[in-house]
């Protein structure tokens, strides 16, 4: 796997260029966050930018962080708290320790990408950044099941603590990391999921939002709770992006096809964004 990557390193050129988003946009203190990974290197990119500033002025930062390339592919799953971005590095590389994958890492610290940014010593820093805590969640599921099916994952940081959700083999387990402890919920049995799905923050709760739009609020100890989750009777996650505005404490979606890098994301947001509503 070493040497593939490596062929890949030298024969393919890397471009910062913006390419499809990852999950989401976080909107915080009037910037806008959004990642994207390149398809054959695996590696990472984090773009900011002002909300009022053309979409296509915004910076690329190098993440240590990627994701696979399998059939399952799962998204990569992100966040940031404060000046601190989190990321589950789960590139298929043969040095790369999945149980050790959880990172975290300071946004200015990140390097623009340039020509003082290697790929290869990216990847290498990749594997070899300290992990943030084991990556438990990963671990168990391995301890269930060698056969991974329907295996999607997401995390994010909510009061200083940070969260996981793990499917497979259609089962459902939330995590929460506190002080040195992992804590999960009961094993949800007969979860189907057709897809990868997203964690939100809203209003101090966290909700699974499943690939056709199904939504759940998640905790410990109320496992899933389905909830309502205003969206179009079409909505797919594959086609949309979802914008968590942390600034106004609202959740948006926007088609993919419509994001223009000659407009800012204000005027986006404004002129074609959809405002979610989740009720329970």
């Amino acid at each position: 796997m070493k040497a593939f990557i490596l062929i890949l390193l030298f024969g393919v050129g890397f471009s910062s260029t913006a390419q499809d988003f990852e999950r989401k946009v976080i909107v915080k203190d009037g910037a806008f966050y959004y990642v994207s990974v390149d398809d054959n290197l695996q590696i990472g990119t984090l773009y900011k930018g002002a909300m009022d500033g053309l979409l296509k002025d915004a910076k690329a930062y190098a993440i240590p962080a990627g994701r696979g390339v399998s059939a399952q592919t799962n998204p990569l799953a992100w966040d940031i708290d404060g000046e601190d971005m989190y990321a589950v590095n789960f590139m298929d590389h043969s040095l790369n320790d999945r149980y050790e994958s959880i990172k975290k890492f300071a946004i200015n610290d990140l390097k623009l990408w340039g020509a003082n940014v290697s790929v290869d010593e990216l990847i290498m820093q990749s594997v070899d950044a300290p992990m943030y805590v084991f990556n438990e969640p990963y671990h168990f599921i391995k301890e269930r099941s060698d056969f991974l099916n329907h295996f999607y994952f997401d995390g994010v940081v909510l009061g200083g603590n940070y969260w996981m959700a793990v499917t497979n083999n259609e089962e459902l387990i939330i995590w929460n990391h506190v002080g040195d402890e992992w804590y999960h919920s009961e094993i949800i049995e007969n979860f189907k999921v057709d897809g990868p799905f997203t964690l939100l923050t809203v209003n101090e709760a966290i909700y699974l939002l499943t690939a056709n739009g199904k939504a759940y609020e998640i905790s410990i100890s109320g496992g899933a709770k389905a909830v309502t989750f205003s969206v179009d009777a079409t909505f797919r996650l594959k086609d949309v992006v979802l914008i968590d505005d942390r600034d106004k404490n609202i959740v948006y979606y926007m088609k993919r096809s419509q994001f223009n890098y000659e407009k800012s994301m204000t005027d986006m947001i404004s002129e074609m964004a959809i405002k979610v509503r989740i009720n329970e």
